[in-house]
């Protein structure tokens, strides 16, 4: 299980089961990338990989910004779908 309870403040998703996805979503301005980047990064100092999938920014910017937050993560921990039309 992944736990998630240093990000999320209820108690229904404190942990998630390997291999699950999850999906944020919302109005703009409302802060789901901080939300998205704050879970995966917190699971890939715990050595777990992680794919986003992208539909506004660039794969390499999402790269960059997630090489930001977790300095120390390999390259083969992260893959980016990139999804812009």
């Amino acid at each position: 299980m992944y736990d998630l309870s240093d990000v999320l403040d209820f108690e229904e998703l404190t942990a998630v089961r390997p291999g699950s996805s999850i999906l944020i979503s919302g109005p703009a301005m409302t802060g789901k990338q901080r939300l998205a980047y704050d879970i995966l990064t917190g699971g890939a100092r715990n050595g777990d990989g992680a794919v986003v999938v992208t539909t506004s920014d660039k794969a390499a910017d999402v790269a960059n910004n997630f090489r930001d937050a977790v300095p120390e993560l390999a390259n083969s921990q992260l893959g980016v779908i990139d999804c812009r039309g």
